[in-house]
């Protein structure tokens, strides 16, 4: 019976050692780049999302009781829609200018929701705070299709990926044994204070210059058109 290895490769073996080997190149392409502090600025958000999310059931419980929960995700999916309508007014401005607005803004929402009190006065703010992160998200993507080589593009994005994955539950276990010693109100409003950091990290390190979006992904492409480059 023939191994994997004589089969080319292929296999879960032969895959696995494929998506290392993108893995590592990606992030080979992102050490030291620009895009290097923007990735870590991402993975932190993941970070902070996951340990709010794992503790929100309990937080929204003391605040709005039986059937709260459904009514604060309902709001959370109205600002998946309106993330992407932000994001694409928003692709052609400075990264990093967009990226620290969006942080401060929604820090400040954030920690306005928790501070409300009743589930009346916390689902607006709170679903709203969600909307400048996942914009910045959308942007992210953007850049990555704009300023990085088109060969590597999908290894930067593998790299990415990997990084929120395991960026999500890191912080899910970290709120759901914080919420335990703390309480579920501290951890929440704690994810608000982490986003204004952000903000102010962003302030601090470089930034790409512009966000890149439909519009850099085009004009990349057709300024390789203009200089006789293949477009691949």
């Amino acid at each position: 019976m023939r191994s994997s290895v004589a089969d080319g490769g292929k296999g879960p073996a032969g895959d696995e050692s494929a998506y290392l080997a993108d893995l590592r190149e990606g992030v080979a392409v992102l050490r030291g780049s620009v895009l290097a502090p923007t990735v870590v600025g991402a993975a932190f958000v993941n970070v902070a999302a996951g340990a709010v999310f794992a503790t929100l059931p309990a937080y929204v419980d003391t605040v709005g009781g039986a059937g709260a929960y459904g009514v604060l995700a309902a709001a959370f999916a109205a600002g998946n829609f309106t993330e992407a309508l932000a994001a694409s007014v928003l692709e052609d401005y400075p990264f990093g200018r967009v990226s620290v607005a969006c942080f401060a803004v929604s820090g400040v929402l954030w920690s306005r929701a928790v501070l409300a009190g009743p589930l009346p006065v916390t689902v607006t703010p709170f679903a709203l705070a969600f909307v400048p992160i996942g914009a910045v998200n959308v942007l992210l993507a953007s850049l990555v299709q704009s300023a990085v080589p088109e060969g590597v593009v999908d290894r930067v994005s593998s790299a990415l990926g990997s990084a929120s994955q395991v960026a999500t539950p890191i912080g899910a276990l970290a709120g759901g044994a914080l919420a335990g010693v703390l309480g579920s109100a501290p951890v929440v409003g704690a994810g608000g204070a982490f986003v204004l950091v952000l903000a102010a990290y962003r302030v601090v390190v470089p930034s790409p210059p512009h966000a890149g979006g439909r519009r850099g992904v085009h004009r990349r492409r057709r300024d390789r058109l203009r200089a006789g480059e293949p477009n691949a």
